[in-house]
């Protein structure tokens, strides 16, 4: 993916659109991402049931989960390109926080409406 089409913004924005409520934490939770590569900046998810929220600061809130991740492969992820798993095995994105909120991130999410469905 060339560089000028990502945008750690417009991907968070559209993670927090396709969020499945039931399967949010029941407290608020906030994530913080790192994406290395786009310097030092941290970006904000506020999961509040039924809703998640984009943030560009941490509101006073402890951080639950933090995520480090490279934005080109989370982004293809994201589209539907490649798999959670493949993100884990390759060392594309780290998760740090406690292991039920590690496990159930992925599953927040309904996915891209226009993911490739063989990912």
């Amino acid at each position: 993916m060339l560089p000028e089409h990502l945008d750690p913004d417009a991907l968070l924005w559209d993670l927090h659109r396709r969020i499945v409520p039931e399967n949010l934490p029941a407290a608020p939770t906030l994530v913080e991402f790192r994406f290395p590569e786009h310097g030092p900046r941290p970006y904000y998810l506020l999961a509040r049931r039924p809703d998640v929220t984009v943030c560009d600061e941490d509101g006073g809130h402890p951080v639950a989960l933090r995520i480090e991740a490279d934005l080109d492969a989370l982004t293809r992820y994201w589209l539907g390109e490649v798999g959670w798993s493949h993100l884990l095995r390759a060392d594309l994105i780290t998760l740090t926080g406690p292991s039920t909120l590690r496990r159930a991130f992925p599953t927040w999410f309904s996915g891209y409406l226009l993911a490739a469905k063989s990912a």
